[in-house]
């Protein structure tokens, strides 16, 4: 599993975390991977930039193609006669 070393942690932020892992009974090193994938979920910015990245790698449309097919006639047909 890949190590992560923080550094200059301000101690507010230190005292937080390891009052949080004391009050669920964990250590330090427990809590904080959950906290990071908490916080990576509502950094919104962040998610934001990951979506242009992989838009980025998307070949752009040529001006003359077809629009994207409408997907509800698709799922319709799929589903077929009710």
């Amino acid at each position: 599993m890949p190590e992560l070393l923080i550094t200059d942690l301000d101690d507010a932020t230190f005292r937080t975390i390891a009052f949080q892992a004391e009050a669920m009974n964990r250590s330090v090193d427990a809590v904080v991977p959950d906290l990071i994938r908490i916080g990576l979920l509502h950094d919104v910015e962040g998610r934001v930039a990951v979506s242009d990245r992989i838009r980025s790698m998307t070949p752009p449309r040529s001006s003359d193609a077809a629009p994207p097919e409408d997907g509800t006639a698709v799922i319709r047909e799929l589903r077929g006669p009710i």
